[in-house]
């Protein structure tokens, strides 16, 4: 037999939201943007394009109920490395 001392209950872990990504072909770009489970789009869920130049553009305006860390402008944050 195994006796514990009874402390505090551990409190449930924080459930984190789950997102899907999916990379589309646009145009002359590759685009990154959040779908839903099924794969459809989500508004406002584009986050960035790259162009066949290998230029990358950050969306703006993204949909703040998907929970990333974005600017002011709504764009993703970027860390350069």
């Amino acid at each position: 037999m195994k006796v514990r001392i009874f402390d505090q209950p551990p409190e449930p872990p924080e459930k984190k939201q789950e997102i899907f990504l999916a990379l589309t072909a646009e145009e002359d770009r590759v685009v990154l943007m959040v779908v839903d489970q099924d794969g459809g789009g989500i508004d406002a869920g584009h986050l960035l394009s790259i162009g066949d130049d290998g230029a990358m553009t950050l969306f703006g305006g993204i949909n703040e109920d998907l929970g990333l860390r974005t600017t002011e402008m709504g764009c993703l944050r970027v860390r350069r490395e």
